[in-house]
């Protein structure tokens, strides 16, 4: 009878320990860290309803090639999440296909439900994550994308133009946001990011003076915008002007027709170089880079184009040559584009309004249809007469512009 209890004692200790372990074994083993929620036609409908942003993997049961591929997706979940989108399987090919997913497995991307299927190589965890982060698929129509600060951080840190509206709950904010995304696209053509927060602490840790509040992130350094937020003219002028004043190298940056048509009409002070493929244009191109920083010095935004078809529309036709923009009113130098000190001169007197703008046949038919007042003075080059008019009238050119 002893040993029969023995023996049951022993087997009682050998359950309790099992069942010991078993328990602190479920106590202690976390769930799979790299897991992505599976989830049924109606939860993925109503996750589309409430989720901006969203990839989903399209899978097949009992199948290798899906188990496989999902063990890669399930790597870059957490990437995924960093960038505020959802990740998340099904397996259901009759609601993928009304979606117009025609092969298993697949990946797409959901954007306010405007879907974008990959379709490139599933096992390469770098395209796909490229893929569900790609800016474009991301872009919202008229809309800043809204992060919260490890987003933002992250962000900051990879991407080197950044602007980032501060903002909280009060009408102030909802009326400057407004205008902010009334500049979004204008950004965009200059490759800056636009973003948006509502994050007190954040906005304490960066010692912001106030909420609202602008701020360009330029290579990972704050500046902050102290102008007018309901100027969008202003806040876009002084995007393009703190990114052009970014590079140390004396490089001239280049414009393509989006972002020179949009300088021309929010810069104040705008200098272009047009030029062609010629040895003199390069020649000249080596003298304006030259000057680069003396133009951001006296506020002045210099950029080149290489095209011809774009200086067309400025009524250039000849290579290479040298226009300043002054509130939209174009003047073009005439003078030697080898001295830098002469253009430099020319540059000061147009920003003194010094000098009345010399304009082309073609700009002076553009103003004549657009201006509802202007005086033209017609001259002849290296005339007496005509030189001692020019001083009198350049006197009264200030008046005139009251």
């Amino acid at each position: 009878m002893k040993k029969m209890a023995a023996k049951f004692a022993t087997s009682l200790v050998g359950i309790v320990f099992v069942i010991l372990i078993s328990s602190a074994s479920g106590l202690v083993t976390p769930a799979e860290e790299h897991s992505i929620e599976d989830v049924t036609r109606e939860g993925l409908d109503k996750l589309l309803d409430t989720k901006a942003f969203m990839a989903v993997y399209w899978y097949a049961r009992n199948c290798k090639r899906s188990e496989n591929i999902l063990k890669d997706m399930e790597l870059i979940d957490d990437d995924a999440k960093k960038s505020n989108i959802e990740f998340v399987k099904i397996n259901d090919k009759r609601f993928g296909k009304s979606f117009g997913v025609k092969k298993f497995p697949a990946l797409t991307f959901f954007r306010d439900r405007e879907i974008y299927i990959f379709d490139g190589d599933l096992k390469d965890e770098e395209a796909v994550l490229d893929f569900i982060t790609d800016e474009d698929n991301m872009a919202m129509p008229d809309k800043i994308e809204d992060v919260n600060a490890e987003q933002l951080i992250s962000i900051v840190e990879t991407d080197p133009f950044v602007t980032v509206f501060f903002y909280d709950e009060s009408k102030i904010s909802s009326k400057a946001l407004e205008h902010m995304e009334d500049i979004d696209d204008e950004t965009d053509a200059f490759h800056i990011r636009f973003l948006r927060i509502n994050d007190a602490e954040l906005a304490d840790d960066y010692s912001l003076p106030r909420i609202p509040c602008l701020v360009f992130f330029r290579r990972e350094i704050p500046i902050v915008y102290a102008g007018d937020m309901n100027d969008e003219n202003e806040m876009l002028e002084w995007l393009i002007k703190n990114q052009s004043s970014a590079d140390d190298d004396d490089v001239l940056e280049s414009a393509n027709g989006e972002q020179l048509e949009i300088m021309v009409e929010n810069v104040d002070n705008l200098m272009i170089y047009f030029y062609d493929n010629t040895r003199m244009s390069t020649k000249i191109l080596d003298v304006m880079e030259t000057i680069d920083d003396d133009c951001d010095s006296m506020d002045v935004v210099f950029v080149a184009v290489k095209d011809k078809a774009l200086a067309a529309k400025y009524n250039v036709d000849e290579f290479p040559t040298l226009m300043f923009f002054e509130n939209q009113i174009p003047s073009v130098y005439d003078g030697e584009l080898e001295n830098p000190e002469e253009i430099l001169a020319w540059i000061a007197d147009l920003l003194t309004g010094a000098d009345i703008e010399q304009v082309t046949n073609d700009i002076l038919d553009k103003f004549i249809s657009t201006k509802s007042y202007l005086a033209v003075v017609f001259f002849k080059e290296d005339d007496p007469n005509s030189a001692a008019a020019l001083d009198i009238l350049e006197e009264i050119d200030d008046d005139l512009d009251e």
